[in-house]
């Protein structure tokens, strides 16, 4: 999704030339149509050299001339945007500017926020904030230059990035587009939930949208880009048979089983997927034990065992019908009853369903907790990273391993509501004031 929008965007504003002649210079040619699981970096690292090239960090001066030159091409909207807002952040005095611009035109000051290119939906949000302050966009442009209360730009004017009426529309049309994707990112992005299952039928949800949106007259300016966003979410779509896991886990959530295979995909396609399923489950099934046969007695005539009285000559008696029913049993019969059963709407986290349902389906649950773990994004390792980067700092750098680790175990139960903090401090205000050394 995250290189569909990037398609998409970079059909909607070209690529920059000078780009296209270093990614030329570093690389040769490839089949985009052959999916190769090792290109997904070189993929990422394109998006983020692609727009990184459209705009330069600039330091910000205290009441002087901005010296470096922030230039896109013409025709470039995104770009355009891009260095506007730039600028503006480069600059102190243009903040203050145009939050006043945001106040004459009884706007709620807005900050014109850059792309974070490790952000998923960055662009939207970007897009989304330009269009809020649409009116005070307009304004700052048009006055800015004339304004002894923010420093001159070199070689341009603010008035060079004015935006006209009809690249606000263009800009509203890519803003829905881009609304598609960012709420399907957003999707992928919990951390207390298993998301791996969604992919399948996030991925067909959102080629539908986009299919749609290219047919509709208003979207005719963007419909190129669309289709090729589609292009890439087709290619994206293909790779996922090269696992089973997608389907695997799509079974496995109660509230869907394999009522959205049957619906939506192919005989073929769902043929194979029940296959895969049954091979996972014959991996992971164990035959139930058999009663233990009877031991002999040091004590001849002796029943007297550690279970009860008489205990191994009842499991002797029932021995020859325990068997039989073995020997008739189909080992896929937990499967059966499960798929069999009805679908449960009302379950939102599956992990917890299985985990009550364990005792039920000895070796679906074994299989649920091995492929539910699977998030569908890095987003939650990545938030992970992060937390512990914001605990090891410079000014922290004396914890102990088992410190630190207790104290990322404890900021992950607040933020989860293992541990409330209400209920800390109402605990703690209960307990009685004592003065240390005190009777």
């Amino acid at each position: 999704m995250h290189l569909a929008s990037k398609a998409f965007i970079e059909e909607i504003c070209p690529t920059p030339s000078h780009y296209k002649k270093k990614k030329a210079s570093k690389s040769t040619e490839q089949d985009d149509e052959e999916y190769d699981f090792e290109e997904e970096d070189d993929l990422l690292d394109d998006e983020v050299a692609w727009l990184a090239s459209l705009v330069d960090e600039v330091a910000a001066p205290e009441d002087k001339e901005i010296d470096d030159e922030m230039d896109f091409n013409a025709g470039d909207l995104l770009g355009k945007v891009l260095a506007l807002i730039n600028q503006v952040q480069a600059s102190p005095q243009a903040k203050v500017f145009f939050a006043t611009m945001c106040h004459e035109e009884g706007l709620t000051p807005l900050e014109l926020i850059k792309w974070i290119r490790t952000h998923w939906g960055s662009m939207y949000d970007l897009i989304n904030h330009m269009l809020t302050n649409h009116a005070a966009v307009d304004k700052f442009c048009l006055l800015a230059d004339a304004s002894p209360k923010v420093p001159n730009l070199k070689k341009k004017k603010y008035s060079d990035f004015a935006i006209a009426h009809g690249e606000w529309q263009l800009l509203q049309l890519v803003h829905e587009v881009l609304c598609e994707t960012r709420d399907a990112q957003a999707t992928f992005a919990s951390e207390s939930h298993p998301t791996v299952w969604r992919t399948i039928p996030m991925l067909e949800y959102l080629q539908q949208n986009w299919e749609t949106l290219a047919n509709i007259p208003k979207f005719a300016p963007v419909k190129k880009g669309i289709e090729k966003g589609l292009e890439k979410l087709h290619k994206w779509y293909m790779a996922t048979d090269q696992t089973d896991i997608y389907f695997i886990c799509l079974a496995l959530e109660p509230s869907v089983k394999l009522e959205y295979a049957k619906q939506k995909w192919d005989k073929s396609s769902y043929d194979k997927g029940l296959a895969a399923l049954k091979k996972a489950f014959d991996s992971y099934y164990v035959p139930p034990a058999l009663l233990p046969s009877q031991p002999r007695s040091s004590t001849a005539g002796s029943l007297v065992k550690p279970k009860g009285f008489a205990v191994s000559f009842i499991q002797a008696a029932v021995r020859g019908h325990v068997e039989s029913e073995h020997a008739g049993r189909n080992a896929r019969q937990e499967l059966l009853d499960y798929l069999c059963s009805p679908l449960d709407p009302s379950v939102e986290d599956p992990i917890l369903w299985w985990g009550h349902h364990q005792t039920q389906y000895l070796t679906l649950a074994k299989i649920a907790r091995d492929y539910l773990a699977i998030q569908g994004s890095s987003v939650p390792s990545e938030h992970t990273f992060s937390g512990g980067g914001l605990m090891d700092t410079k000014a922290q750098n004396q914890l102990s391993q088992e410190t630190f680790e207790a104290l990322q175990i404890l900021k992950s139960c607040y933020k989860d509501g293992l541990i409330k903090v209400e209920e800390e401090v109402a605990a703690h205000e209960r307990k009685p004031f004592v003065l240390i050394g005190s009777d």
